[in-house]
């Protein structure tokens, strides 16, 4: 086990939510907060400490707000993002710049 480990994280659907880019990382620059419809996510997963949050959500039920981060190991360039199971956030087009940014980081494009 690692300590501080909640393994309480369920899945939970919501209607509308409002995500916040944080940092200035090169996938979140430029970004302004954004709403996405119907959609679902894993509120309150353990995150480990050693990740770099790239965006928060609104919901007040989430004890943990970071929704979309990078990895801890930088070099490996690797990149989490909860919300996208439907199609009306892909349809949402700040959810797919944000997508695009990540695909250009983890190829080495985008610093």
């Amino acid at each position: 086990n690692v300590p501080g480990m909640k393994t309480q994280a369920r899945l939970k659907q919501f209607p509308r939510q409002t995500l916040r880019p944080v940092g200035n990382h090169p996938i979140v620059r430029g970004i302004e907060p954004f709403q996405i419809p119907w959609d679902e996510t894993f509120p309150n997963m353990w995150l480990s400490p050693k990740i770099t949050p790239l965006i928060e959500s609104d919901d007040p039920s989430f004890v943990q707000p970071t929704v979309g981060w990078v990895g801890i190991y930088p070099k490996g360039r690797v990149v989490c993002f909860e919300p996208g199971h439907t199609r009306f956030v892909w349809a949402d087009p700040v959810f797919r710049k944000v997508v695009h940014n990540m695909i250009l980081w983890c190829g080495g494009r985008l610093s």
